[in-house]
């Protein structure tokens, strides 16, 4: 279902970047069966991995913004704005999502007036989340990308293995809605456990 994505582009390539810098530390919070034990634990993840964004930015001479979540419920693309994206006409993937006002974990862009030059949207699950969460994630990533603000890359994060994301997504993942993701280019960022060391990889959805 999942394959290894073998070109990837310069955001995409500094999200890799960011994750790579992510202490090991940073993954102990996570789902354990029930997504109310604990309030948002994709928040200290997502703040560290901003923070790493950020470095890069400053380091790499990075001519994009980088903003993380601002607010829960409406989606923010600078810390003074936010509005509702509008669904752009005859979208059949997402006749069955309920438009309402939302907030991508993180978002890679030209500027909060710069509606042509919206990088990258993400969202961010850790290991454990259920398989709901996780469909419901993908749904917004298409929402974001066929909306109006026309993101040119969605990236599901997931912090768990490819393994245990797949076997989520085989028993929940309709076939309507794989083909959708494979046709508007949404990807999933994984990591592989080394002996010393994590390397995060980009993956796209297949038909096989």
């Amino acid at each position: 279902m999942l394959t290894i994505k073998e070109n990837l582009n310069a955001a995409e390539h500094i999200l890799i970047a960011g994750l790579n810098g992510v202490a090991e530390n940073y993954y102990r919070m996570r789902h354990y069966g029930n997504e109310n034990y604990l309030q948002r634990p994709e928040r200290v993840f997502n703040a560290e991995l901003y923070h790493q964004l950020r470095k890069l930015q400053e380091s790499e001479g990075v001519n994009f913004l980088i903003h993380q979540e601002i607010t829960k419920n409406d989606i923010s693309l600078h810390s003074a704005v936010s509005h509702e994206p509008q669904i752009h006409e005859e979208k059949p993937c997402l006749e069955d999502f309920n438009n309402k006002r939302v907030s991508p974990d993180l978002v890679f862009h030209g500027g909060q007036d710069n509606l042509d030059n919206q990088l990258l949207v993400a969202e961010l699950k850790m290991e454990g989340a259920s398989r709901l969460s996780i469909l419901k994630d993908l749904e917004k990533l298409l929402f974001y990308k066929l909306s109006s603000l026309k993101f040119q890359n969605a990236v599901f994060i997931y912090t768990g293995s490819k393994n245990e994301l797949e076997s989520k997504l085989e028993l929940g993942l309709s076939e309507k809605m794989l083909q959708c993701l494979i046709k508007h280019n949404i990807v999933i960022a994984l990591r592989e456990l080394m002996v010393r060391e994590q390397n995060w990889n980009i993956y796209q959805f297949n038909n096989l």
